[in-house]
């Protein structure tokens, strides 16, 4: 089993390093934002915290990005929608 996780090291730096890559090559390609908000609005049974990577990746296109800030999206109520 130990042999198995170590195995995994490896994989992990090849994978980080294309990670990289693939999302200099997207910043490239993706439309430039002109500064417009954008509200990313989690999936259901998700939170802001699960759009991190989304709204990282959406402001550095320069777009001004807010999270939903409403906690964990169960339900779109009218409250919410204020």
């Amino acid at each position: 089993m130990a042999f198995l996780i170590a195995a995994e090291i490896p994989r992990i730096g090849v994978e980080a390093v294309q990670y990289r890559t693939e999302i200099a090559k997207l910043l490239k390609e993706a439309p430039r934002g002109d500064g417009h908000p954008v509200l990313v609005i989690p999936g259901f049974g998700a939170s802001d915290f699960f759009t991190k990577i989304l709204r990282g990746f959406l402001e550095k296109l320069g777009y001004k990005v807010y999270g939903w800030e409403n906690g964990a999206n169960a339900a779109l109520t009218e409250k919410k929608i204020e």
